[in-house]
């Protein structure tokens, strides 16, 4: 009896160490568990896990190609392709993030009391001869930014619908100087993907209890 529970105690120890080897990697790394093709011409990607320092947030390595010019569009959306009402994140040609919103009659603006989100670029490579830019842009964002407004989207579901695209520099001028511009499903090529970003976690400490 003594032998199985000492076995068993090796187990889960040997389980528990090799879980904490992984879980160092992945923040050394900055390897990201989970991903999804958010459009296939952008050669757009999210990649996203749980922020092991504060469980409240989110960490994404948004992929995104861009023809020199542009600037990158991914939105949160409670309607599908549907552009009103949107909590726009929008990566600028300037290589800046803003947050952005929609009105009810899909007009995009970004106002001076916006969240800030924490970000940064953490790669950038030149593709199509020079003409095209991929990025991965690190975004923390927490499941719920307490806007005070209620602009932002709350993630507390499990699908989350998502459109990425792309902005013409003109539009982003117009949009960066504070002025409104329409959120076009087919002028900024808007693609939309059905994401479940909360994913369950394994409790180790409730195994322990359980088990013991």
């Amino acid at each position: 009896m003594f032998r199985s529970q000492f076995l068993l105690l090796l187990f889960i120890t040997k389980i528990i160490f090799c879980t904490g080897i992984v879980q160092r990697q992945v923040d050394e790394d900055e390897g990201l568990r989970y991903t999804v093709i958010l459009s296939e011409p952008l050669q757009s990607t999210l990649d996203w896990d749980y922020d092991e320092k504060d469980e409240t947030k989110l960490i994404f390595h948004w992929n995104i190609a861009l023809i020199n010019g542009y600037s990158g569009i991914l939105a949160f959306s409670n309607y599908d392709l549907k552009t009103d009402h949107l909590d726009v994140i929008i990566f600028g040609e300037d290589k800046k993030l803003y947050n952005g919103y929609t009105h009810e009659n899909s007009s995009l603006f970004i106002p001076n009391d916006a969240v800030k989100l924490s970000y940064s670029i953490i790669n950038i490579a030149n593709i199509d001869n020079g003409k095209k830019k991929k990025y991965t842009i690190k975004i923390i964002r927490p499941l719920d930014t307490c806007d005070k407004q209620q602009r932002n989207y709350i993630i507390d579901r499990g699908t989350i619908h998502l459109l990425t695209g792309s902005m013409i520099r003109e539009d982003f001028k117009r949009v960066k100087g504070g002025n409104l511009i329409e959120m076009d499903v087919e002028r900024m090529n808007l693609t939309l993907q059905r994401v479940q970003l909360l994913k369950s976690q394994v409790n180790l400490q409730f195994l322990f209890s359980f088990l013991f």
